[in-house]
């Protein structure tokens, strides 16, 4: 997403893991959801808008 956003087609370096690294992250939002929790905003128009804002607004 990051790449289609920037208009670049940057292939990512991998490096091995640093201790305190998180080698696993499953966020799921599937349980707030039962108790009427929906995001109000877009996954990608919030990285949008923080890439903008680490660019100093020129994207």
């Amino acid at each position: 997403m990051i790449n289609e956003i920037l208009g670049k087609d940057i292939e990512p370096v991998y490096i091995e893991p640093r201790p305190g690294d998180i080698k696993h992250s499953l966020a799921d939002i599937s349980r707030a959801r039962t108790f009427g929790y929906e995001p109000e905003s877009d996954f990608k128009e919030e990285l949008r808008e923080t890439i903008r804002w680490f660019g100093n607004g020129s994207i």
